[in-house]
């Protein structure tokens, strides 16, 4: 069963999610938190929702910026309105289900263990990004519209707001440092890779509740045949170790 829910963020913009709930009561949520430029109903967050659903997890799915009326715009958008409105979101849900956990792609990755919310039972990081300030270090500046611009097979416009707040962020190790919920990373073999858990658990080495594992033959969208049931297997395991524990 899907439910489509809208509700405020602190600041009034509106967010669009997607709860998908199996047919028998299910105290559990996923969450899912999409990366640069995604949205909710990229294959691995619709896909995701109804493996969840199949193995009795409920999951809500949503956007950090769209055109529906009266949601944030990606020009309008930086690291602190991410975690904003995941803030909300875990607000929305938090006495609605025995047990949160989180999925973060890509960027997504980095706004849940940068909000670091307190609510969550266990976090998995689909091939989480590199440092923000890496990640818009290439992008070429077009003055004439005070913004900048990514090419990712397609061309994206960043504006200065988002590109300046994302190179001012903390570094990942010294956010990583404060993380104590359990954490799993899922790499993809072909993409940024093992670097991940270099860069997210070096400083972590003696933290309980760190897996790593890297899916071979996938991209960063886990896109390559067979690497997205992979990514949702070892996601699930994951999750699953946590259901009965206090």
């Amino acid at each position: 069963m899907e439910e489509y829910i809208n509700f405020k963020s602190e600041d009034g913009k509106t967010i669009y999610g997607t709860l998908t709930k199996p047919v028998s009561s299910q105290p559990h949520v996923v969450i899912f938190s999409h990366g640069f430029s995604g949205h909710q109903n990229e294959h691995i967050f619709f896909n995701g929702a109804r493996f969840f659903m199949k193995h009795n997890f409920s999951s809500f799915r949503f956007d950090y910026y769209s055109d529906n009326d009266g949601a944030r715009e990606m020009k309008d958008a930086d690291m602190d309105t991410h975690r904003m409105d995941l803030r909300a979101v875990t607000a929305r849900f938090k006495n609605d289900f025995k047990k949160i956990f989180f999925v973060g792609h890509s960027i997504g990755a980095q706004v849940i263990v940068r909000e670091n919310p307190k609510e969550a039972a266990a976090l998995a990081l689909w091939d989480p990004s590199r440092e923000p300030k890496d990640l818009v270090a290439d992008l070429e500046y077009l003055p004439d519209i005070s913004s900048y611009v990514m090419r990712w097979n397609t061309e994206f416009l960043v504006s200065e707001r988002m590109a300046e707040n994302y190179k001012a962020q903390p570094p990942i190790p010294e956010v990583m440092e404060k993380v104590e919920t359990p954490v799993k990373i899922i790499a993809a073999g072909k993409a940024y890779g093992e670097k991940a858990e270099e860069l997210y658990f070096d400083s972590n080495l003696e933290k309980q509740n760190r897996e790593f594992v890297s899916v071979e033959g996938a991209n960063h969208t886990f896109d390559a045949w067979g690497t997205e049931e992979k990514l949702f297997e070892e996601t699930y395991v994951w999750f699953k170790k946590f259901l009965d524990s206090q």
